[in-house]
């Protein structure tokens, strides 16, 4: 499926949103801590209680945004934070397209976002009802 952007009431395929979309979940999915940053984020340190989930936090031993959306779940969160000086560091060009976009492609980056939850703990992205769970993202250590 494709995604759009609005455009003077017609609908304009965005191609710089999809790389950048491609581009987060490659990030997401790829991404580990180096041995110098390895307990940056205290958040994600603590080992889950539930079984299920213990189980599959032991696939992301080095991958700090699978460790998050596995806490997000046992926490009921629906907001993954992303660094962005991890970003800088697996992609300086993704880095400088989203700071120079942000506006433009932070739903492309949600939706990366959304597709990586789906990734880790599909039973999380839809609701009881049948509805999607919606995620949001959220950007630290970005350049000001």
């Amino acid at each position: 499926m494709e995604n759009y952007i609005e455009s003077k009431n017609k609908f304009k395929y965005d191609e710089l949103g999809e790389i950048v979309r491609s581009n987060i979940l490659l990030f997401l999915i790829n991404y580990k801590h180096q041995s110098k940053d390895q307990n940056i984020d205290e958040s994600v340190s603590d080992t889950p209680s539930d079984p299920r989930i213990f189980e599959k936090y032991q696939l992301y031993t080095n991958k700090p945004y699978g460790k998050r959306v596995l806490k997000m779940a046992t926490q009921r969160k629906d907001t993954l934070h992303l660094n962005f000086k991890h970003i800088m560091d697996f992609n300086e060009d993704l880095a400088q397209v989203i700071s120079n976009n942000f506006f433009r492609v932070e739903m492309f980056i949600r939706m990366a976002a959304q597709d990586f939850i789906g990734i880790v703990l599909p039973e999380i992205v839809k609701r009881s009802d049948g509805t999607d769970n919606i995620f949001f993202i959220s950007i630290y250590n970005a350049p000001v």
